[in-house]
């Protein structure tokens, strides 16, 4: 009795984790919005991962391959994180496939076994009734990321205004693909009401 009991409060507590993947171009506001959602509901945050902070070679392939496996590893750590049910990360591996396209123009074997455990995850969450939430933030004013990529010497090598456009659109176009899967729901330029009425409907 006592197992059971446990099951099902286990079932409940899984059911209820609401996993939201903030995603956009550089400058597209998502960590001031994330930072904005946590001043008004109680979320665990997940940041971006930075490359920067560790001795990576450099080689394009290979630092893309890191951030794709460094966005899994954080996605892993939403699904796993279990002192708090509402949970934001800040980009995912939707913004390393869409970047491959953008400015390598590939969609090759470099990060797609990466993308597919990716895909697989998503697929377990939405049989085990966890909602993952991606939200699309677009930015209308590239000037606005063109000159922050010029303030970044590492960043210079992306300040090409048709691959910033290219680069937004192939996330979106990512986010779409995978919404027509089922398994996740998309969310395009959200105000923050709209998403702390999607965390309070979850208490």
């Amino acid at each position: 009795m006592i197992f059971r009991s446990f099951s099902i409060y286990f079932l409940l507590t899984i059911m209820r984790k609401k996993i939201f993947i903030v995603e956009g171009i550089w400058r597209s506001g998502k960590t001031t919005f994330i930072d904005n959602i946590n001043n008004l509901a109680h979320i665990h945050i997940i940041p971006e991962p930075s490359h920067l902070e560790f001795n990576i070679p450099n080689s394009q392939h290979i630092r893309d391959r890191w951030y794709a496996r460094a966005h899994l590893h954080n996605f892993r750590q939403a699904i796993n994180f279990s002192d708090n049910n509402i949970i934001f990360l800040e980009r995912a591996v939707i913004s390393s496939i869409a970047f491959r396209k953008a400015y390598i123009k590939k969609n090759d074997y470099i990060i797609t076994d990466i993308y597919h455990k990716f895909i697989n995850e998503l697929i377990s969450l939405r049989e085990n009734n966890v909602e993952v939430n991606v939200i699309m933030l677009s930015l209308s004013n590239i000037n606005h990321c063109l000159n922050h990529l010029n303030q970044h010497t590492f960043l210079k090598i992306f300040n090409h205004k048709n691959c910033l456009l290219s680069y937004q659109i192939y996330i979106y176009n990512e986010i779409s693909k995978l919404a027509q899967k089922d398994i996740i729901i998309p969310i395009y330029n959200p105000s923050i009401e709209d998403i702390l009425s999607i965390i309070k409907n979850n208490e």
